[in-house]
């Protein structure tokens, strides 16, 4: 009798872990649109581009206004055909609100950017929702090295660089699944997944 009924208390969770395996989803895709900042820095960016595949999702184009851009602290304004910030101070941010970045996963962004004056370098944001955000730091730490931040944590780890004055850099960030590829002057500088 015991032994039978420990063969069917074996049997019951054998079926529970089977049928409690089975229903385990996939995590959610990782979503959102881009943003721009810097951190004790003044900078600019320009041509900015976001593509999924083949298809084109934004071009910026900051002849007079930056159309769709919302900014969270610092002073950003249109300059000659840039974006520029130019408060000093930490965390200076401007968010892309363009409902076809909502629910964007796999995307591909490029842009210029040029550090104006400053201790660091650029903050280049992706997968931005309401409140929870990754960004390139480029410059960061006292512009020592680069890395990419997940709500400000640095995942990773990071690598040796920094950023100088008045030049332009090319900045790529490729995203595919879990997977992030960073480039800087079309060097590839990271290359994880999240």
């Amino acid at each position: 009798m015991k032994r039978n009924l420990g063969i069917a208390l074996l049997a019951v969770c054998a079926t529970f872990l089977l049928t409690a395996a089975v229903h385990v989803s996939e995590p959610a895709a990782v979503r959102g649109t881009i943003g721009l900042g810097t951190w004790k820095t003044q900078a600019e960016y320009k041509d900015i581009e976001v593509t999924a595949g083949d298809k084109l999702l934004y071009h910026s184009d900051f002849t007079t206004e930056a159309k769709d851009w919302k900014p969270s602290g610092g002073d950003w304004k249109v300059v000659d055909g840039a974006y520029r910030q130019s408060a000093t101070g930490e965390n200076r941010r401007s968010v892309l609100d363009l409902p076809e970045l909502a629910e964007a996963t796999d995307y591909t962004v490029q842009l210029k950017a040029r550090k104006i004056a400053g201790s660091e370098g650029f903050l280049v944001m992706f997968h931005v929702t309401d409140d929870d955000f990754s960004w390139l730091n480029l410059g960061g730490w006292n512009n020592t090295g680069h890395a990419i931040k997940h709500n400000r944590v640095a995942v990773g780890g990071r690598v040796p660089g920094k950023i100088e004055t008045g030049r332009w850099y090319d900045i790529r960030i490729e995203l595919a699944g879990p997977r992030i590829k960073c480039f800087l002057n079309d060097t590839r500088i990271l290359d994880l997944n999240d």
